[in-house]
């Protein structure tokens, strides 16, 4: 359900998305909504036109018709206010507990272990001295020992990388990698002609910033939210967010050429991730998912991160001639990598690979099976470890496949044109 506001003044926009927050709001703290929801409707004194509810299927019904030009306003803010009071009394019968269990498990969470992957340059004692943490300590307190380990490795020049990963219901743990170069240990690719890459518009980055203030806010609140691919199209749960979709799908599909010269050159990693995010309103999957095989071994792990995310959900979408094998090839480097969203994103990958084109079983055991035996024998982390573990049951279960024909599926789909060749 959602509302609708039409008038001709510019904070018309701002007021509706007020008012849809107010109707999310309502699970949260009802009192706190129903306050600001009466005060809302004060502030619509300058403004004019009706109130019209949505429902998903489109249908719409003018529940408020807006005052005639040159009328008294003054009935009709009291029939919003009424609206919303109405409403928000419908959705009292919705607030439960859910949203305070949801922000008692994220603040309660408890210390459950460290996960290292080291070198001659320290030892895990020395790690766990550092950070003088026992299981059961609070996140907060998990804080200030990070900061502490982080201090002593700079003070050593030890080259690492320190993360808090949660592991749901209720534990976290401290994953610590450190490598003997600054240097990553897999190689990285370079970006093809450095340089600012321009784009016919900087909206749809605007847009995407204003969708993760979004979801940042539901999240700070402890106000749930999913995401679901439709078609391959990123949706959300909530409505404020799908509001920003539908603009991000209307505007993204003409750029999509663009946003891959983006991840292809821009020398800002930063630019380069938001990019691979708006690709999921691009569409044309198959060539997109192919041109961003690259990006996998972009020097940046948030990018990196980025393009598995958008693989992982739409590999179903792939057709039976896409080349698998520098698919492949490219998810076992990230697999190798040192940092924990590498390893995660790379293992639920191979696994979503290797589920849905069992041929590739073979392959991605050639490639990967010593350092799946290693993660899934040594990891605490269920994230790493349960998806490790399924893959070596794969493995067990798959018989030998023939020898590949050379010249297979090393080469995009001869009917996709070409694709604009950014990589």
């Amino acid at each position: 359900m959602g509302i609708k506001f039409q008038g001709n003044h510019a904070r018309v926009a701002l007021i509706r998305e007020q008012v849809v927050d107010q109707m999310f709001t309502v699970r949260r703290s009802p009192q706190v909504a129903l306050r600001s929801a009466v005060t809302l409707a004060g502030s619509l004194r300058n403004n004019e036109g009706p109130v019209i509810l949505r429902s998903p299927s489109g249908a719409t019904k003018n529940l408020l018709p807006g005052p005639a030009p040159g009328k008294d306003f003054s009935p009709w803010i009291a029939r919003l206010q009424a609206l919303l009071s109405l409403l928000l009394f419908l959705l009292l019968g919705f607030a439960g507990a859910a949203p305070q269990a949801l922000c008692a498990s994220r603040y309660g969470l408890r210390f459950a272990g460290v996960e290292f992957y080291g070198s001659s340059q320290i030892t895990r004692a020395e790690i766990q001295k550092y950070l003088a943490l026992k299981p059961g300590a609070t996140m907060e307190q998990a804080t200030r020992a990070v900061d502490r380990l982080k201090k002593q490795l700079e003070l050593r020049h030890v080259n690492s990388k320190v993360q808090v990963v949660s592991a749901p219901p209720d534990k976290f743990y401290v994953v610590v990698d450190v490598s003997d170069s600054a240097a990553d240990p897999v190689p990285t690719r370079r970006l093809k002609e450095p340089r600012h890459v321009l784009v016919r518009s900087e909206r749809p980055f605007i847009l995407l910033d204003q969708l993760e203030s979004r979801l940042q806010k539901l999240t700070d609140e402890g106000r749930p939210w999913s995401e679901n691919i439709k078609d391959g199209v990123k949706y959300f749960s909530d409505e404020p967010a799908n509001v920003i979709v539908e603009q991000l799908a209307r505007q993204v599909p003409d750029m999509r050429l663009e946003l891959l010269a983006v991840i292809a050159s821009d020398p800002d990693p930063n630019r380069r991730r938001k990019a691979v995010q708006l690709l999921s309103w691009a569409g044309a999957i198959p060539e997109t998912t192919y041109y961003l095989i690259p990006a996998l071994d972009d020097a940046d792990s948030d990018v990196r991160a980025e393009v598995a995310r958008y693989m992982f959900s739409r590999f179903e979408m792939l057709p039976d001639n896409f080349p698998f094998q520098m698919l492949v090839e490219a998810v076992s480097r990230q697999l190798s990598r040192n940092s924990h969203q590498d390893r995660t994103k790379a293992l639920y990958c191979l696994l979503a690979l290797a589920g849905q084109k069992p041929q590739l079983v073979n392959s991605i055991k050639i490639f990967n099976e010593e350092r799946i035996k290693q993660l899934a024998e040594a990891s605490v982390i269920p994230s790493v470890r349960d998806p490790a573990q399924q893959l070596l049951s794969r493995f067990a279960a798959q018989p030998p496949a023939p020898a590949r024909q050379a010249g297979g599926q090393d080469q995009p789909p001869a009917d996709w044109g070409g694709g604009g060749g950014f990589f």
